[in-house]
């Protein structure tokens, strides 16, 4: 009802501002003028106005698997293996209002929830615990796809393919249940077993992105382990699947 009103007014009084300028153009330019100038401010002034008197505060609730807002354009349940991030930003609605909250899913989209309910300060304290709270679901998350991950016996391609269905971006969506940054952290967790890190390495790099190949040269840059090490620069240099199941073979 909200949307409904608040599209109505702004477009409403801006089709008979732009409707009265029309008809007044070629009898008094200065008056048709005047009515473009005045549709174009409300225009401008109506979302700010929009945001201070029709919008309905965002309650969030959190907890260990996700976040459930009510109201704003996010309602409903996300899980936080589907958040990258939460941001706030100040609000239109002034600095005495709570600052809006921004989330960013897995995949870079930014999508504004709108103005949390209650104080700044209580937005600040609820987002903190938020970030808490996804961070603990990703590091559990590693830790059990690590077990997953590891060769565990297998010949270098059943590996590769096991690991590789475990993608949220996997086509297999039976298997699909990790996303990417839970398989970067157990990459760069130097407390992971080797072979589990590798197994992640191989799940990520599926084609040629140089920005995956750069940040897993840093993991490379950052080990000890030699085995390790040429596993990983073969998998970030990786031309094609076999290269990749060759680099796996290497390391038991």
């Amino acid at each position: 009802m909200a949307r409904a009103l608040g599209f109505a007014l702004l477009w409403v009084p801006a089709l008979l501002g732009m409707t009265v300028s029309g008809i007044l153009w070629p009898w008094r330019v200065g008056y048709g003028l005047l009515g473009l100038v005045a549709t174009f401010t409300w225009m401008v002034t109506w979302p700010l106005l929009r945001a201070r008197w029709l919008e309905r505060p965002v309650v969030l609730t959190v907890g260990a698997d996700g976040m459930f807002v009510v109201g704003g354009a996010g309602s409903g349940f996300t899980s936080w293996s589907e958040i990258e991030n939460l941001i706030l930003a100040p609000d239109v609605r002034g600095a005495q209002s709570a600052p809006a909250l921004y989330l960013v899913r897995t995949g870079g989209e930014r999508v504004r929830l709108g103005a949390l309910a209650g104080s700044a300060a209580d937005a600040r304290s609820l987002v903190k615990h938020a970030r808490g709270l996804r961070a603990a679901y990703a590091s559990n998350n590693a830790v059990a796809a690590a077990t997953s991950l590891a060769r565990d016996g297998r010949d270098a391609a059943r590996w590769l393919s096991g690991v590789r269905s475990m993608r949220v971006e996997s086509s297999d969506y039976r298997s699909a249940s990790v996303d990417d940054e839970i398989l970067w952290s157990v990459v760069e967790d130097p407390r992971a077993e080797l072979t589990a890190r590798a197994g992640a390495a191989a799940a990520l790099v599926t084609e040629r992105d140089p920005r995956a190949q750069a940040r897993l040269r840093v993991a490379v840059e950052s080990s000890a382990s030699p085995a390790l090490r040429e596993t990983l620069d073969a998998i970030s240099s990786a031309e094609a699947e076999d290269d990749v199941t060759r680099a796996l073979h290497r390391l038991r």
